[in-house]
């Protein structure tokens, strides 16, 4: 299951291997939707795009909950019900920023607002939120640091998948 990248898919009763690695299975799960989410994104009109967007999002956070598990902690657990929403979130986000439709210091306003609030009121779906926010005013704005930010997201993710074997090793 593993070898073929279906551990995020529900096949298996917890977190295996090396763990963080669920998100490589649940991406590639997403890369399988991605012509179909682009072809969307890109050719359908922005305000059905953003309705839509919206819709989705809410109703796979409405199914995980219902299912039994929340949905920002879905993992081995039938990720893609967590992944594509915000895949799809970010596409949106892409579109509205190459077709300058981002207001960069509102964006970062909203952005820091949910940061805020998500962590403030213990809030993960605020937490979740405010990324694409966040990531747009940076790309808009182009502020003296989005240079260290972004080689910090070239890192992260290497970081992220052997975090787990360090983890073992050392405790």
């Amino acid at each position: 299951i593993n070898v073929f990248a279906l551990h995020s898919l529900g096949f298996l009763d917890k977190l295996s291997l090396n763990y963080p690695s669920w998100s490589i299975s649940a991406e590639f799960s997403a890369y399988l939707f991605y012509p179909l989410l682009a072809a969307f994104v890109l050719k359908a009109r922005l305000p059905v795009v953003c309705v839509a967007t919206v819709v989705f999002f809410g109703f796979c956070v409405a199914l995980s909950d219902l299912t039994g598990r929340p949905f920002y902690l879905r993992s081995h657990d039938f990720a893609p019900l967590h992944i594509l929403p915000e895949f799809l979130v970010g596409m949106v986000a892409a579109r509205l920023c190459l077709e300058k439709q981002v207001n960069g210091w509102l964006a970062g306003l909203v952005g820091a607002c949910l940061l805020l609030s998500g962590l403030l009121l213990s809030e993960p779906l605020a937490v979740i939120l405010s990324a694409p926010f966040i990531i747009s005013a940076l790309f808009v704005l182009n502020p003296p640091c989005a240079g260290p930010l972004r080689y910090l997201g070239l890192i992260s993710y290497s970081l992220y998948m052997v975090h787990a074997l360090v983890e073992k090793v050392l405790f």
